[in-house]
């Protein structure tokens, strides 16, 4: 797996450019976690990289016990789940570093903040990978800010199309109408808030990838992203029926 100028190879460990084994990557067991949590899916074949649904408070523990050692959380604290959320994670016995809460909502078109937001996700998750710690993110269900986040890492480290990621790791992992009993008012407001700002980001990191450049800070990705999405055709996009 390419990781920017690091490829992911045998074993878990990171293979530099030059062919020489750079920090190992640690595995953690997605299936062990999938048996607490729902929508679950690993990133990367050795288990370092993990997407899910938010733990509940009481199953947090899982996912230190699966071997994770770095959580991303992306969304608000609306009713204390995300406070008790961290207070568990640290009570297991992550460092307060390696916990991560960032603002990112779905239904408040703030292109610039959710840009924002997803670029910094982004740069923690890249930070984790080339440093070797496992890392497990999630936002609510899931499905799409987490689907989003999934999406535009794999198109900058792997170099996918832009539509694969769209319809192979959001859509049809929950994202939007991806997921058929997600109700049509969220879906549609999950199109109109994050659908353009999407595939706006995933052409900036596809040219990146193929440029062979480092991951864009955030506020080097981000520049200009009002403007960009406002002309973006993609707001009238939905997810492929299968």
């Amino acid at each position: 797996m390419f990781l920017g100028n690091l490829t992911l190879g045998l074993c878990g460990f990171v293979v530099a450019a030059n062919g020489f084994l750079a920090t190992p990557v640690w595995a953690a067991d997605a299936k062990a976690i999938s048996k607490k949590v729902r929508n679950v899916f690993a990133l990367t074949s050795d288990g370092s990289l993990i997407r899910g649904a938010q733990p509940s408070s009481k199953n947090v523990g899982v996912l230190v016990e699966a071997g994770v050692e770095e959580v991303l959380i992306l969304k608000v604290d609306t009713k204390g789940e995300v406070a008790r959320e961290i207070e568990a994670l640290l009570a297991a016995g992550l460092p307060e570093d390696r916990v991560h809460h960032l603002l990112m909502q779905w239904n408040k078109p703030d292109v610039a903040n959710t840009c924002e937001q997803a670029a910094t996700a982004l740069q923690i998750i890249t930070d984790a990978q080339a440093e070797g710690r496992s890392l497990y993110f999630h936002c609510t269900a899931g499905e799409d800010r987490t689907g989003m986040v999934a999406g535009l890492y794999r198109i900058f480290t792997e170099g996918i199309e832009v539509d694969d990621a769209f319809e192979n790791e959001l859509c049809a992992r929950g994202y939007a109408d991806g997921h058929a009993r997600k109700p049509s008012h969220i879906a549609s407001t999950i199109h109109r808030s994050l659908t353009p700002l999407f595939f706006e980001l995933a052409e900036r990191l596809k040219s990146a990838n193929e440029n062979g450049e480092v991951l864009p800070s955030p506020s080097k990705l981000c520049r200009g992203i009002e403007k960009s999405v406002s002309k973006s055709t993609a707001t009238g996009t939905r997810c492929p029926k299968h």
